[in-house]
C-alpha cells in the first residue's frame, strides 16, 4: 500500500500499519521540530503563567496569516479563549500589542495567490466535473477545502518550496518531494 509521507509528501510503500514517515530523517525532523516549538512555550504573555500555553496567531490562518514569529504568540489557555473570542477580540489584540508590539503579519501577495492555486487544484483532484462556481474565493468548497489544508498541515509546508531563490532549488526540492 503506498501513501504519501506526513513531513515530506513523498510517495512511499508502507510497512508498518501505523507508519507515516517515509524515513528516519523525517520522523527525526518533525519530531526535533515539534521539541523546538514545545521549549518555546515558557509563559503566558500577557499574565505570565508558565504552563499549558498555546500558540496563538494574531491573524489568523484562514485570513491568510503567516505561520512565523511575526504572528504568533504564546498565551495560557484562558487568555487564548479571550483572544478568539468576538466580544475580547479588540481588547486583547491591543493588550498583545501593549505586551509584545507584535501586530501580526499576513501572506505576501504571491504567497496568498500561490495557496489559492493549490486549493484550486486540491478541488479539482476531488471533484470530476467542477463548475466554476467551486472556484470562487468565497464558496464553502473552496473555504471548506482551505479549512482541512489547514487543519492537516497541508497548507504552509507548501510555502517552503517557492520561497527558494532560484528557479534551479525550485527543481531539485520539486524532484526530491515529488
Amino acid at each position: 500500500m503506498k501513501i504519501k509521507c506526513k513531513l515530506c509528501k513523498k510517495e512511499f510503500e508502507k510497512k508498518k500499519y501505523n507508519q507515516v514517515y517515509c524515513s528516519n530523517n523525517c520522523r527525526k525532523e518533525k519530531y526535533a521540530d515539534d521539541y523546538w516549538e514545545r521549549r518555546k512555550m515558557d509563559k503566558c504573555e500577557i499574565c505570565g503563567f508558565k504552563y499549558f500555553t498555546e500558540k496563538h496567531h494574531i491573524i489568523k490562518k484562514l485570513g491568510w496569516g503567516a505561520d512565523t514569529e511575526d504572528n504568533c504568540v504564546y498565551l495560557c489557555k484562558n487568555h487564548h479563549a479571550m483572544a478568539d473570542s468576538i466580544y475580547f477580540y479588540e481588547m486583547m489584540k491591543k493588550l498583545i500589542f501593549n505586551k509584545t508590539g507584535k501586530v501580526g503579519k499576513r501572506l505576501s501577495y504571491e504567497e496568498i495567490k500561490f495557496l489559492k492555486e493549490e486549493i484550486k487544484d486540491e478541488i479539482r483532484e476531488k471533484h470530476e466535473n467542477p463548475q466554476e462556481d467551486y472556484f470562487e474565493e468565497n464558496s464553502w468548497l473552496f473555504y471548506q477545502t482551505m479549512l482541512q489544508m489547514i487543519r492537516f498541515q497541508d497548507f504552509y509546508p507548501r510555502l517552503k518550496w517557492m520561497n527558494k531563490n532560484t528557479i534551479a532549488d525550485n527543481k531539485e526540492f520539486c524532484k526530491e518531494n515529488i
